[in-house]
């Protein structure tokens, strides 16, 4: 049986290759291009590696003995422009990178360094108790240990039956 092989090239991409008697053709023809529209939709939002994320301060997250530890970098921030927030189980970082800088953008050549308002939001599995956080800011990084909640000790109470 002779198979009938189709090339048709799309919007200046590579052709694509197909079977023409296959049943769901168009069905694999629709399921690309909505890969590739999702691709290039995410493509600048995905996080990457060592690279933060639009509007969010790059972070490190990890657990000691007492409880969380939040290092955040925010280079170009005095720390008057940082908030901090917390409940049992979130703690909020926000602010804002001011730019007192004027630069035509015409003579802009490239631009990388973020300005502008942020917030991160760091959800817990375990308690955090909130009074107990401490926060420190030192050339540009903020740490932040956020102690976790001593366990309360169950209370044996004697029901009476009516």
């Amino acid at each position: 049986m002779m198979r009938s092989i189709i090339r048709r090239e799309k919007d200046g991409q590579s052709p694509e290759v197909f079977d023409a008697n296959w049943p769901f053709r168009d069905m694999w023809d629709a399921m690309s291009r909505m890969e590739r529209a999702f691709s290039d939709i995410f493509r600048e939002s995905r996080p990457i590696a060592g690279k933060d994320l639009p509007g969010m301060p790059a972070i490190d997250l990890y657990r000691d003995a007492e409880g969380y530890v939040i290092e955040a970098a925010l280079p170009g921030v005095s720390k008057g422009d940082v908030d901090i927030s917390a409940t049992e189980d979130s703690l909020t970082i926000s602010g804002a990178c001011r730019d007192e800088r004027s630069i035509d953008e015409k003579n802009l050549y490239w631009k990388e360094i973020r300005r502008g308002s942020f917030q991160r939001t760091i959800h817990f599995q375990e308690p955090i108790s909130p009074e107990k956080i401490k926060a420190v800011y030192t050339d540009g990084i903020l740490k932040v240990t956020a102690p976790l909640q001593e366990p309360k000790k169950s209370q044996n109470v004697k029901i009476e039956i009516e």
